[in-house]
């Protein structure tokens, strides 16, 4: 986790203030670069998901895995 950096703020707040205003709000509101990768990991599967997150971490060298 001290590898990942943290989103905007004002981008977040700026999403919250939409989906608080809609009218008819969506059931999911996307708030950054971050959460944009998150939705495309999510349609991926598991297997290469779990592969593509362990490298972006790092967390195949934090547990000395080649």
């Amino acid at each position: 986790m001290e590898k990942q950096r943290l989103g905007n703020v004002e981008t977040v707040s700026k999403a919250i203030l939409r989906a608080a205003e809609a009218t008819r709000p969506k059931n999911l509101y996307i708030a950054g670069a971050d959460a944009r990768m998150a939705g495309v990991l999510a349609r991926f599967p598991a297997g290469l998901r779990d592969r593509l997150i362990t490298r972006m971490f790092g967390l195949n060298q934090a547990a000395g895995a080649p």
